[in-house]
């Protein structure tokens, strides 16, 4: 069975291989965010949040490199073990707070763009936001008890602790996962709507990353959940690992979306004045998708790539679109 002073030398190698591609992440970021930069506003509250996330996960990263450096080489050997099973020292709260940052600003984020995508409907993404402050006092609770365990300081599945962090797992497992669901069906039911006036299919590679960075993250959690629950010391693993995960999760979307735009839009723009049975290609025309449910047009926010193509940045707020009454079609 795995030692709990294996899995602490195991997470932070594992946490520095990912804290890796984390890093080269927030580089390609900050290049698609500013690569346009004399043509289009500089990306503020995007690189605020993504530095925020790297910020938080070079933290934990070196507070496990501290934790290493204490368990094996400033305590002595035969209570390294203790030390690692603590789960009331410093270091041990601290790891725990900026997880539970990471995890609330990641989860704001996905409900934000959600709430964009329906039209700042707020009632759409109530569930979520309940959900988020439901994280917000579990996190709280969670710290908490941690710092008050003094009779289960060496034992972080006892139940004083145990059923905390389970709640924080389970809160931001349906938190993020109901905010993804609502985001990528409604870019697939838009996807659908335009296609009888393109053909060309630009949303399907948004729906796609969403999909994929929202699954990342959720088996993630998941696994966390089920090894925590037979109580097995990989938890610190994949607790570790999950740290710069939720920054891959957030970039992964900036940077797929912002190297496909310009490929799907160079495309398009060579076949869009010779699409057979296609609208006209004035830019209202483009703007404007009959949903075929018969509630009316569907006014459609493009990338602005580097040929000029109307396409408002997906990186920033994901297909924001409004829809209007077929009066003012």
């Amino acid at each position: 069975m795995l030692q709990l002073t294996e899995a602490a030398l195991i997470s932070t190698s594992m946490e520095a291989i990912l804290y890796g591609f984390c890093v080269l992440m927030y580089i390609l970021t900050f290049w698609i965010l500013h690569r346009n930069e004399s043509t289009r506003c500089p990306k503020y509250a995007l690189m605020s949040v993504t530095g925020t996330l790297l910020v938080l996960a070079t933290g934990e990263m070196i507070t496990n490199i501290i934790r290493i450096c204490q368990g094996f080489l400033d305590v002595d050997p035969s209570n390294s073990l203790a030390y690692f099973m603590n789960v009331s020292s410093p270091t041990y709260l601290i790891k725990s707070c900026l997880f539970n940052a990471q995890t609330l600003v990641l989860d704001a984020v996905v409900i934000y763009r959600t709430w964009v995508v329906w039209q700042c409907e707020l009632r759409i993404v109530l569930f979520s936001i309940f959900g988020w402050f439901g994280l917000f006092a579990c996190s709280i609770g969670n710290n908490i008890a941690l710092a008050t365990a003094s009779d289960h300081s060496g034992n972080v599945f006892a139940t004083q602790t145990g059923r905390w962090i389970i709640a924080v797992y389970s809160m931001t497992l349906v938190t993020n996962l109901s905010a993804t669901s609502l985001l990528a069906y409604r870019i697939w039911t838009v996807n659908q709507s335009i296609t009888q006036w393109r053909t060309t299919d630009r949303l399907s590679p948004v729906l796609r990353v969403v999909i994929e960075s929202g699954a990342l993250y959720s088996l993630t959690i998941i696994a966390a959940i089920i090894t925590f629950a037979l109580k097995s010391p990989g938890v610190y693993v994949l607790l570790d690992m999950i740290s710069p995960i939720i920054s891959i999760v957030y970039n992964m979307i900036i940077i797929r979306v912002g190297l496909t735009s310009d490929r799907i839009l160079g495309g398009s723009s060579a076949s869009g004045a010779h699409e057979s049975g296609s609208a006209p290609s004035s830019p209202r025309t483009e703007r404007h998708a009959r949903r075929s449910n018969g509630e009316g047009p569907v006014h459609l926010g493009w990338f602005r790539g580097s040929g000029g193509h109307e396409m408002k940045s997906l990186a920033v707020e994901i297909t924001q679109y409004s829809e209007t009454d077929g009066d003012t079609f």
